[in-house]
């Protein structure tokens, strides 16, 4: 009976220990082998002390720490109480519990107590209830306004709010009162003021009052209302005004109607703007002081804005404290504008020898309309024989043989989707220079390489790293070839070589850079001629093609031998 009562005994120990709570502190147990969560019961907010007593049962040299991996505000509430080596641990309040800090967190207070070594979590939650414990507070102790005597019965007077800390619902929501109670105003459950009687200037000027916000607990507070009633109002509060851009002058339309103040005092009203946003559009507008009229004296652009916010204000001549205001809001319409080249002139040289599809010079013209500067198309206002423009780029190329040196002016035009336009001038030199023209031989047929004249042309591109234009091929005696002709002989090329400028580089630089880069070159032009693919660079007055010194020698001398052994053997 006595054993039977032992373990009974020890059984409730327990359980008591994993998970039993006194009060609001909780007995748990944790072992750092398996993880034991535990859920505490909900407690209230503004509660402190000890929170958790655990029977800490770990091996020998294992250390437990809180973390808040899920809650890093948690952390500002809790700390850990314990000693290495001895069986409890608490943890521990740092300041009472607070609902409205947790309420990102669904009002929960959650962590962990870890086992350092092991790495077990053993994760612990409290919902922490919310209470009435705060009052609503309004955003400001007095709302001042001005309205207008012909304000109209059910108007918003003035909006006054209040905002109460408490999470719940049950204790957050506000009731608004006006105090002293008024039959010319009433308060809305949203705190809107409205008006409920026609003003009269003469009966009073102003009112002032009070608005209390309640809670459901009877937490409140109160700010002051000052409602002063004017005789200069404009008739609307907003305008909303139109100008093209591009153009100065009043505005061309106003709604809904025109800006004007009506006084009821005896004096004259005076109207002066008050802001301008953005402000550095401050100096493009001017209002008259007399009648209230705006005026755009600096032009604006659509591109750059398109709606801005003119706040207006009128007052007394004799009382300049005494005002009302208005916004105008203005919107700059859109109007389609022509190109714009970067120059009225453009100028281009070029040598006489360059190939058809050279590029002589790049006009460009932007469009001042939003997005379209992409969409302009380029052409020669008058054809020309020699010269092309290539529409989207504005690239100028040539486009024929030019015979000999001249001066030609084109008239190039950008033109916009709409079909607005504006034009400019293109003044194109030719001069006669071929000292920048290389000529080298190739060990080829002439035909063969017409037939492979633009693969040629880039394979001497990728040896010398420059951009090159072929302008003839010929045969060793001069002849031109063209890509019907079909003339056996080693084959002249003649080409110019351009920078990534696409300005000619001298012959002497390109000579350097065929010998520098020999291998290369050869390499490149094997490619495409076949591997056994040799050149040599042309010098002025050195005839192309193979030495015939050797043959000539040798056709004279032989038959000289021959005669003299023939006279040897006879006598």
């Amino acid at each position: 009976m006595l054993i039977a009562r032992c373990i009974w005994t020890t059984l409730l120990l327990g359980i008591w220990f994993t998970c039993s709570t006194r009060g609001n502190t909780a007995e748990t147990l944790i072992n750092c082998q398996d993880p034991i969560p535990f859920k505490y019961p909900d407690i209230s907010e503004g509660h402190s002390g000890t929170l958790e007593r655990v029977k800490v049962e770990t091996p020998a040299g294992e250390s437990i720490a809180l973390e808040f991996p899920s809650c890093p505000v948690c952390l500002s509430f809790l700390d850990l109480s314990h000693i290495p080596g001895h069986v409890f641990a608490t943890v521990n309040t740092k300041k009472p519990l607070d609902a409205e800090a947790l309420g990102k967190y669904n009002e929960t207070l959650s962590y962990s107590i870890v086992c350092l070594e092991s790495g077990v979590n053993n994760i612990r939650s409290l919902r922490v209830k919310d209470i009435n414990d705060n009052a609503p507070i309004f955003e400001k102790d007095v709302y001042e306004v001005q309205v207008p005597e012909s304000l109209p019965v059910g108007s918003l007077v003035v909006q006054v709010k209040a905002t109460d800390a408490d999470v719940s619902p049950d204790f957050n929501t506000v009731y608004y009162s006006i105090e002293p109670p008024s039959d010319m105003l009433e308060v809305t459950p949203d705190g809107s003021v409205l008006l409920m009687k026609q003003l009269n200037y003469t009966v009073t000027s102003f009112y002032n009052f009070n608005v209390t916000a309640m809670d459901i607990g009877g937490n409140s507070s109160n700010t002051t209302v000052v409602v002063n009633i004017t005789l200069l109002y404009f008739e609307y509060s907003i305008y909303n005004a139109t100008i093209p851009e591009n153009e100065a002058g009043p505005f061309q339309d106003i709604s809904p109607g025109p800006i004007m103040a009506y006084n009821g005092y005896n004096s004259k009203t005076i109207y002066s703007i008050s802001t301008v946003h953005p402000s550095e559009y401050w100096d493009n507008f001017v209002i008259s002081s007399i009648t209230g009229v705006i005026t755009v004296q600096k032009k604006l652009d659509y591109e750059k804005t398109n709606r801005l916010n003119v706040d207006i204000k009128a007052s007394l001549e004799n009382d300049n404290k005494l005002t009302a205001d208005a916004k105008v809001v203005v919107e700059v319409k859109d109007v389609n504008e022509p190109p714009v080249f970067s120059l009225d002139v453009y100028s281009a040289v070029i040598d006489r020898v360059v190939p058809i599809g050279y590029p002589v010079v790049v006009v460009k013209a932007t469009d001042p309309d939003m997005g379209e500067s992409e969409r302009l198309q380029y052409s020669l206002v008058e054809p020309k024989s020699l010269f092309a423009v290539e529409p989207s780029s504005g690239q100028v190329y040539v486009v024929s043989d030019i015979k000999d040196s001249r001066k030609e002016t084109l008239k190039v035009k950008a033109t916009d989707p709409n079909g607005l336009y504006n034009t400019t001038t293109v003044e194109v030199t030719v001069v006669i220079d071929t000292s920048n023209v290389v000529k080298i031989s190739i060990n080829k047929p002439a035909e063969t390489v017409m037939s492979q004249l633009h693969e040629t042309e880039r394979a001497l591109q990728r040896g010398l790293g420059l951009e090159v234009k072929i302008v003839n091929v010929t045969n060793s005696s001069g002849d031109v070839l063209t890509r019907t002709s079909f003339l056996r002989s080693v084959a002249v090329v003649s080409f110019i070589a351009m920078d990534t400028g696409g300005n000619i580089v001298s012959s002497e630089d390109v000579k350097t850079t065929l010998k520098n880069n020999e291998e290369k070159v050869q390499a490149e032009l094997q490619e495409v001629l076949g591997p056994d693919t040799q050149f040599e660079i042309v010098d002025k007055g050195k005839k192309p093609g193979p030495d015939n010194t050797l043959p000539i020698v040798l056709g004279t001398v032989i038959p000289i031998i021959v005669i003299a052994v023939i006279l040897a053997v006879i006598w």
